[in-house]
């Protein structure tokens, strides 16, 4: 584009002086489908863009425009849906003022460069050009950050906060944690501020026809997300060196609970504990800072599964929690887990269990629990929470509870 003063200049030298608007047209007209019109070089005292060009380009099947100056006509053009990247709406046109004196040519956009045949990208965030040549690697690496960014916002999704620390170097397949990503792990937990990955829902009692009554607020730090987030390793990979980091998360996670702050204002809670986090130091600091009488507001949950894996160990856990006068409940993955619940499982208060379609099939599962109260965790849906009054269960937790509390 280059600016003029008039539709043509008779006494001009060039072919082009004579004929107005220079080769718009010929540029116009060669666009092919998928093809962006680009233009840059005039002044930013004309629109450079209208509804009339928009009729052809779409015509042509072209992909968009973008202008490096205004666009006019700007209600006939949104009507039709044809992406116009522009600096804005602008009456004056083009007529007298502007020319094309090429096409298919380089151009530069406030020190962009861009070729004939370089991928352009827009949306309402703004252009990309990507030049040709770095055209696959640059593909690549944006389908792997938008992966990466996707599993974060799932994380979030399960309660991580957003002052985590993104893994925007973490690649799509994370290596196994090892024993650097445990040491790093240690010390990372012990500097970091945890509160925004903790994951915090209400346990309330529902009955039919009467508002949600809280109980206690279910804490804990979704683990595998966590550690990837801070070690960039993948906790799944080593299940030893997991539980491991797991405990470390569940040390901190019982630090807060004796803090002073915690201790000034304390509030009925249950976190989730591996059988051996109850013989550690940082567990009997939590037993020496809450007296006897308090212990009550907080509710241990042991995993089933660590349960069984290591009989004597969790009957030994089993046996501090009751001893210590502790809330007490088991976390059950799935209704198989229901039946294999401990033999010495008495004094338990209540039973975990998500809602998941293994529970549908097997709804029975839930009468092996006789001596404690069911809590339906994942209650997202008026369905869960049906289905559970249907069976007698009143204790749920889930997004829709926080939605009925709030």
């Amino acid at each position: 584009e280059s600016d003029c003063f008039a539709a043509a200049e008779p006494q001009g030298r060039g072919p082009l002086s004579r004929q107005p608007f220079g080769l718009l047209f010929e540029a116009l007209d060669d666009l092919k489908p998928g093809e962006v019109y680009l233009t840059a070089g005039g002044s930013p005292n004309y629109a450079l863009w209208g509804g009339l060009m928009t009729a052809r380009a779409r015509h042509l099947k072209a992909a968009g425009a973008v202008l490096d100056g205004w666009s006019r006509d700007t209600n006939e053009v949104l009507a039709t849906g044809f992406p116009v990247f522009s600096y804005g709406g602008y009456a004056q046109d083009q007529g007298a003022r502007g020319k094309i004196v090429d096409f298919r040519v380089t151009v530069e956009l406030h020190g962009v460069r861009v070729a004939p045949g370089d991928l352009v990208f827009g949306d309402l965030d703004g252009v990309l050009v990507i030049p040709r040549a770095a055209e696959e690697e640059a593909i690549r690496r944006a389908l792997e950050k938008a992966s990466t960014e996707n599993r974060v916002r799932e994380a979030i999704e399960r309660g991580m906060g957003l002052d985590t620390v993104l893994p925007d170097d973490l690649p799509p397949e994370a290596p196994p944690l090892d024993q650097a990503g445990l040491a790093s792990l240690e010390r990372s937990v012990a500097q970091a501020d945890l509160s925004p990955f903790l994951r915090c829902q209400t346990v309330c009692r529902i009955a039919p026809g009467k508002p949600p009554e809280p109980l206690f607020e279910d804490r804990h730090l979704p683990d595998a997300p966590l550690i990837g987030a801070l070690t960039g390793q993948d906790a799944t990979a080593s299940p030893e060196l997991a539980r491991r980091a797991r405990a470390v998360l569940e040390a901190r996670l019982l630090a807060a609970l004796y803090h002073r702050r915690w201790l000034a204002e304390p509030r009925p809670v249950a976190i989730r504990v591996l059988p051996e986090t109850l013989s550690s130091a940082g567990f009997r600091k939590l037993a020496a800072a809450w007296p006897r009488r308090a212990r009550r507001m907080i509710t241990l949950v042991l995993p089933i599964a660590q349960l069984i894996e290591d009989l004597p160990g969790g009957a030994a856990a089993l046996d501090i929690a009751r001893k210590g006068s502790w809330g007490l409940a088991l976390d059950a993955a799935g209704p198989s887990e229901l039946r294999a619940l401990p033999a010495d499982a008495l004094g338990i208060g209540f039973v975990r269990v998500p809602f998941s379609p293994e529970l549908l099939a097997d709804p029975a599962a839930l009468s092996t629990v006789r001596d404690a109260e069911v809590w339906l965790s994942g209650a997202d849906r008026a369905a869960a929470i049906a289905w559970g009054w249907e069976r007698g269960l009143r204790l749920f937790q889930g997004r829709l509870v926080e939605k009925r509390r709030g």
